[in-house]
């Protein structure tokens, strides 16, 4: 059996139910603002994750490194002065 979704009093959508879809499950780590400075309690908080999301203000590259060490990387590249530093 399905149901309808609704957003805004329109139907949007025709929406399994519980027992009609079975997806795959993910853990996903999230984290930003590292300024090159990645916790030492970040390993073990991330411990079983996917993959690992990290929003912004990395700081160098080295740390991208390490999360990759735990779990595949998908990381915003925003302009902080150490990235703008190594780009030129």
């Amino acid at each position: 059996m399905s149901r309808r979704l609704t957003v805004g009093g329109a139907e949007d959508a025709l929406v399994p139910t519980a027992g009609q879809l079975s997806l795959p499950q993910m853990k996903i780590g999230v984290l930003s603002d590292t300024h090159d400075h990645l916790d030492p309690k970040i390993p073990a908080l991330f411990d079983g994750v996917d993959h690992i999301l990290h929003a912004g203000d990395i700081g160098l590259p080295w740390l991208i490194l390490q999360l990759e060490s735990i779990a595949p990387v998908t990381a915003v590249l925003v302009s902080t002065p150490a990235i703008s530093a190594c780009l030129g």
